[in-house]
């Protein structure tokens, strides 16, 4: 997991703010080139360093612009992240079931 200014601090070739469109539009091109894939979505372990620790409505947003459909965030949130830990070496920390439904 991560947050959005730990992101933001990785990028060297432009100054990025972790409150920018630029870094919203910079992780809505990742995470629609990762469904594109078949693969979950990698945006959904950078979040609020804060408060919920969740990502940002522009996730959700975009979730929707890609068609998923659902009816809790949080949950949809939920699988995804387990999708990233079981796609990239998290296993151990799985739950087994779908990662959310497109329509």
């Amino acid at each position: 997991m991560t947050w959005y200014g730990e992101v933001t601090s990785e990028v060297a070739t432009v100054k990025l703010d972790p409150h920018s469109a630029l870094m919203s539009h910079q992780l809505g091109a990742i995470f629609e080139d990762e469904q594109k894939a078949g693969r979950p979505a990698l945006t959904s372990i950078v979040t609020h360093k804060y408060g919920d620790k969740e990502p940002g409505k522009g996730f959700y947003e975009m979730a929707r612009t890609l068609g998923y459909r659902f009816d809790e965030p949080y949950v949809f949130w939920a699988h995804r992240v387990q999708g990233i830990f079981k796609l990239r070496g998290r296993p151990d920390r799985c739950i087994q079931g779908q990662y959310g439904r497109r329509v």
